[in-house]
């Protein structure tokens, strides 16, 4: 059972980081797929083993290998806090399941992995942004 959560918390700071990208690139008009990434303050491309979510922050003591800048604390919590969805989730579900006479339920699973994603890349956008969506407490209730 620890296997799954560690499995399903390592997917959800891979989805973090992801979100961090596209919450970074797409109010620039940038890609998604190039260039590849890079320091927000000097530009320097990262190489492979300072993209690996969480830990590269760390390894890295939060600052920039190149320039030494600090790097923003939101990119590890929002991958922090997205792989911990994805274990609550998982956790949610179990337990449904468990006292259901229907057995596992996947479409409940997809719908809320959408949840959880939608409501990521909503709290990236509230940082970018520095807005509070109208719909912000109907939004977190239904997700």
């Amino acid at each position: 059972m620890i296997f799954i959560y560690i499995c399903l918390f390592i997917v959800g700071i891979v989805f973090g980081s992801f979100f961090n990208v596209v919450g970074l690139r797409l109010p620039k008009n940038e890609s998604l797929i190039s260039p590849r990434s890079h320091c927000v303050n000097c530009n320097h491309i990262l190489d492979w083993y300072e993209l690996i979510p969480v830990f590269s922050y760390l390894f890295l003591k939060g600052k920039c290998r190149k320039c030494k800048q600090k790097i923003s604390i939101q990119y590890p919590l929002i991958e922090i806090i997205t792989g911990i969805l994805y274990c609550l989730l998982y956790y949610r579900n179990y337990l449904i399941n468990c006292f259901s006479i229907y057995g596992s339920n996947y479409n409940n699973i997809r719908l809320q992995i959408y949840g959880y994603t939608r409501r990521s890349i909503t709290f990236y956008n509230f940082n970018i942004y520095n807005c509070i969506p109208y719909n912000w407490g109907i939004f977190i209730s239904i997700t």
